[in-house]
């Protein structure tokens, strides 16, 4: 809307106060955001009083301001205006009430888009069919189709357009849907993840409010987190808790879900327009919504140019041809305009010109019928005064065949031709646009353009009241409360034009100055652009700045969960390091080797290895040996799911190291993990057990505990594997504390100690016999990883509750929950899964009497182990004699028994896990049963009752006893018999009281064949 009080006219579009100079140009006057509302409420409300409180409240919402602030207000306006308040002609003062606004007031669209004639603003012609195909698609929709839409085309086609016109006509119907735009902005490669996606989830939340915020803080919390805006304090403290550990995954499942949830209310239409910039997080929003089957009251339209898009490599591309391969998505391929449409569109402008046909047809055999080229030839040939309008009809200055020959040949040399007619001055502020992007402000383009912000405010103003070459694209509000007036290109293809014009050294300057004046705009937020900073600083070869902006997108994208692009911006950002300073470039280095490593790790990408090595090499170059040591170390922990050998190697090298590092403390902590490495990747050793005991008991109460937290998961795994449960679950426990107070709001699958923490705790409780609390345990966490999308540690969760259901009896969940994993080996830390999967299915196939399939699996197992070793082979070599020993007993297939047996005695032996020499020593003792040699029976349960009570390990404890109870049935030795085969009892219950009541594995183990027969024979022998 614009208002005219002569001399003055009240542009609200844009904000602004205009006023006629001498020249006939509007000229601009400086109003503050505050005053400018003011006004403009008196003016929407002119001739009527307006309160003071009236005023205060609408200007001021829920905010007590002084009634001081409004009088000086006023006396700005009056300044502005040159009014005096004692004789007024425009604001008048009603002593103690308020205000009257007493000019007259008319308004005037028409003036207020244009100066001349807008050649852009006529109807839609041509596009009925689009149209239709359009609201057929918003019909499907509104009943719970999901629809994708992707309308291409060349650019200037009228893709936008299109668009445009479909939202215009469906916002009349009577349930109007939720609508949003998302624009997609060309980033030369520095992307942020999900950024037009955000961009109209904010459009919404703007637009909408409550309703749509409270929706996405249930559904999406995620993606309600990226709008701090949005949230209070405590409101972010506790999403920023349950989000933590998110992945990709989380974050596109939840922005799904949340415009699903939307969309139950009212039908939503979602555009994404320029999809051949489109950022590849959101390519994976818009798959993963096309193959989706539930439904969902939701369109999504996507304007793309798809030969930019195969030149880019953009995968929207490929995408969009796969969906329409499978038929879940449509495609609207938008030609060009008709000659008799292009007569429809002049006749709407100019009524019973004669000229019409004939120009109709001159227009479409030189613009092929592009709208934007048609549009643009008509601007060319007014501006040459070849063409002019009299009482609304079109005239002809000279014969039709010359304006042929005055017309550029091409879209582009039409647009060179029009940049061409610009004044200097208005030359230099659309140059300095382009640089900027395609958003800018006066102020973020002033210096660059070597204008006043006022003088650069005047020119966008003009030149966008015309539609000519640039338009008003809304205000943005910056976090000091300054608003921003922001103008767009009216198409991409000037903004190219304009930058491609420019000499290379004119451009970086320019780049130089817009990316320093919008440090200054948004200076204590940069963090919100740094994706475009950097653009601009990498242009300007301004590497340091460029290379902290970068760093800075990085740490965007992980917040938005979106690994991938994080580790992109990061490889740029190494690729610049060469370019900085000496002393600059290694710290720099460092640091992005470092994040990237974390990244790689928490992705499960075997680019980790390489980037700690680069990392180690590069640290020791510098003679950073601590950073060299534990780069090392983390590297070993990359190794070790692949390559025990390499690990060991690796932490040989690490142990070199740590002896000329300076520190005491710091050697201690860092030769504790050497230890660790050499026991968890090289097999058991009881003189480096005991050297990390020892360490770890010499430092524990002198480092602090954050900074010993690795160490304390560390010696929580040794005293796991050292049958000391308890003593492990504690240190575990508080190592994961002490990660997550070193952490912070950080994502703590970054850190590789708490990736190998979060599967010990559930190990410890059911070791430890408390499976109700190990399952608890682990199903929390497997719901997390779920929620969060990670994948690896939710399998690794689930080969743990497995391993707790197979110590129950529950043999067929154990087949359920490891077979699916026995085909992860390609990825990397494959083996791991791959490996204890293969062990447990086989186990649980030995139980379940499927000889065959078992041993399958179990020599599947063996051969991986025997090809390469990997980290806790030696460990995982113990339940697969077991197996083994079980399966050949089982089949009577004594001799091989007896060397399965043997085999696993010996193994456990040379280990301090209790439970497994307990169990090794009774499955002996099964087998000399078995052979009918009572005496060596006698010897390997007297042997495995002793592992029992040299420790508390209940996994073990009934089962030997019930072996023992067995045999001195067979030697006649009735005491012994009874007494076992009550501690039998014992233990079998108290194992199934860790279990609720009504769990439903209790009565699966209490009823299975071996638990039973032990219960049974108690009932039995009690009558």
């Amino acid at each position: 809307m614009l208002y005219e009080f002569p001399p003055f006219r009240l542009d609200t579009a844009n904000q602004c106060l205009l006023q006629k100079g001498p020249s006939g140009a509007d000229v601009r006057i400086q109003l503050p955001p505050k005053a400018f509302f003011v006004l403009q409420h008196l003016v929407d409300n002119a001739n009527r009083l307006v309160t003071h409180n009236e005023l205060m409240e609408k200007v001021w919402p829920d905010v007590f301001v002084q009634p001081e602030v409004l009088a000086s207000h006023i006396r700005d306006l009056r300044a502005a205006l040159g009014d005096d308040a004692r004789k007024p002609k425009f604001i008048e003062t009603l002593a103690r009430r308020g205000y009257r606004f007493i000019g007259k007031v008319g308004t005037n669209n028409a003036v207020a888009a244009h100066d001349t004639i807008d050649l852009a603003s006529g109807r839609l012609v041509g596009r009925e069919s689009p149209l239709s195909k359009l609201q057929q698609c918003y019909r499907a929709a509104n009943v719970g189709q999901r629809q994708l839409v992707f309308v291409t085309g060349e650019p200037g086609i009228g893709k936008t357009a299109l668009c445009l016109e479909f939202l215009r006509r469906i916002r009349g119907i009577d349930q109007p849907p939720y609508e949003a735009w998302g624009q997609c902005i060309e980033g030369y490669g520095i992307q942020e993840p999900y950024s037009p996606i955000l961009k109209a989830i904010s459009e919404l939340c703007k637009r909408n409010g409550e309703p749509i915020i409270r929706v996405l803080k249930a559904k999406a919390r995620t993606c309600i987190l990226q709008f701090s805006d949005l949230l209070s304090p405590s409101e972010r403290s506790a999403l920023e808790i349950d989000v933590r550990g998110a992945t990709s995954g989380r974050m596109l499942r939840e922005v799904l879900d949340g415009l699903e949830a939307l969309s139950e209310s009212r039908p939503l239409t979602l555009v994404l327009d320029d999809l051949q910039w489109v950022d590849r997080a959101t390519v994976d929003v818009i798959s993963e919504f096309a193959r989706r089957q539930q439904s969902a009251r939701i369109l999504v339209i996507g304007t793309l140019r798809p030969l930019e898009a195969f030149l880019n490599e953009n995968p929207i591309k490929m995408l969009k041809d796969e969906l329409l391969a499978h038929r879940l998505c449509s495609e609207i391929s938008l030609a060009g305009l008709t000659q008799s449409a292009i007569a429809e569109y002049l006749d709407q402008l100019f009524t019973g010109s004669d000229l019409r046909n004939g120009l109709a047809e001159l227009l479409y055999r030189r613009s092929e019928g592009n709208p934007l080229f048609m549009v643009a030839a008509l601007e060319h040939s007014f501006e040459q005064r070849l063409l002019f309008e009299e009482d609304g009809r079109l005239h002809l200055r000279s014969p039709l065949d010359q304006l042929v020959l005055d017309i550029p040949q091409s879209l582009r040399s039409m647009i060179e031709a029009q940049v061409d007619r610009l004044s200097a001055e208005e030359r230099r502020v659309l140059e300095a646009a382009s640089v900027a992007g395609a958003l800018f402000s006066p102020e973020s383009i002033a210096v660059a353009s070597e204008q006043a912000v006022e003088r650069v405010e005047d020119i966008c103003h003009n030149l966008g009241r015309r539609n000519q070459i640039v338009r008003t694209a809304g205000v943005q509000h910056l976090a000091d409360g300054t608003t921003l007036v922001l103008y767009e290109f009216v198409h991409v293809l000037y903004r190219d034009v304009l930058y491609e014009q420019q000499p290379l050294g004119r451009r970086s300057t320019r780049h130089q100055l817009v990316g320093c004046q919008l440090e200054k705009l948004h200076v204590g937020h940069t963090d919100e652009i740094a994706a475009e900073l950097a653009l601009h600083f990498e242009h300007a070869s301004d590497w340091g700045r460029a290379l902290k902006y970068l760093r800075l997108a990085a740490e965007n994208s992980e917040r938005r969960y979106s690994h991938r692009e994080a580790i992109a911006l990061l490889l740029r950002a190494l690729e610049l390091v060469s370019s900085i300073s000496a002393e600059q470039k290694r710290d720099a280095e460092l640091q992005i080797l470092e994040r990237l490593a974390m990244i790689y790790v928490a992705s499960l990408d075997s680019r980790c290895v390489e980037a700690y090595q680069r990392l180690a090499e590069t640290a020791s170059t510098f003679g950073l040996h601590e950073v060299s040591a534990q780069a090392l170390l983390n590297l070993a922990t990359c190794l070790s799911w692949d390559n025990a050998d390499g690990c060991l190697k690796v932490t040989r090298r690490a142990s070199e190291i740590i002896t000329i590092l300076p520190d005491p403390l710091t050697q201690a902590r860092m030769r504790m993990s050497c230890d660790f490495w050499h026991i968890w990747a090289g097999g058991w050793n009881s003189e480096a057990a005991n050297q990390v005991r020892k360490t770890f008991r010499g430092i524990r109460h002198r480092c602090e505990r954050t900074l010993l937290a690795p160490q304390l998961i560390e010696y929580g795994m040794i005293q796991w594997a050292s049958s000391e449960y308890g003593e492990s679950y504690e240190c575990v426990s508080e190592g994961l504390e002490a990660l997550s107070e070193a952490l912070g709001a950080q994502n703590p699958y970054l850190s590789i100690a708490y990736q190998k923490a979060q599967f010990y705790l559930p190990r410890a409780l059911l070791f430890r016999g408390e499976w109700g609390k190990a399952l608890q345990t682990v199903n929390t966490s497997i719901a997390l990883a779920d929620k969060n999308g990670d994948s690896f540690p939710a399998q690794m969760l689930r080969l743990t509750r497995a391993w707790i259901h197979f110590h129950a009896m529950d043999f067929r969940e154990v087949v359920a929950l490891s077979e699916p994993l026995e085909d992860t080996a390609e990825r990397f830390g494959g083996s791991y899964l791959v490996r204890l999967s293969l062990l447990l299915s086989g186990s649980a196939y030995v139980a379940l009497g499927n000889y065959k399939r078992a041993l399958e699996k179990l020599m599947t197992a063996q051969k991986e182990m025997n090809s390469h070793a990997i980290v806790l082979d030696w460990c995982f070599r113990l339940p697969l004699h077991a197996a083994l020993a079980e399966l050949w007993l089982s089949t009577g297939t004594l001799t091989k028994a007896h060397e399965e047996a043997s085999r696993y005695l010996d193994l456990a032996l040379s280990t301090e896990d209790y439970t497994y020499q307990a169990f090794a020593a009774e499955v002996s003792a099964r087998v000399a049963l078995a052979d009918k040699d009572l005496n060596t029976a006698e010897e390997f349960i007297s042997q495995a009752l002793r592992a029992v009570e040299e420790r508390e390990v209940p996994l073990a404890k009934w089962h030997v006893h019930a072996t023992a109870a067995a045999v001195y049935k067979s030697t006649c030795k009735n005491i012994l018999r009874r007494k076992h085969r009550h501690a039998a009892r014992v233990a079998i219950h108290s194992l199934a009281e860790s279990l609720e009541a009504n769990h439903p594995l209790r009565p699966i183990f209490l009823s299975s064949p071996p638990v039973s027969r032990v219960l049974a024979d108690d009932v039995i022998h009690a009558r």
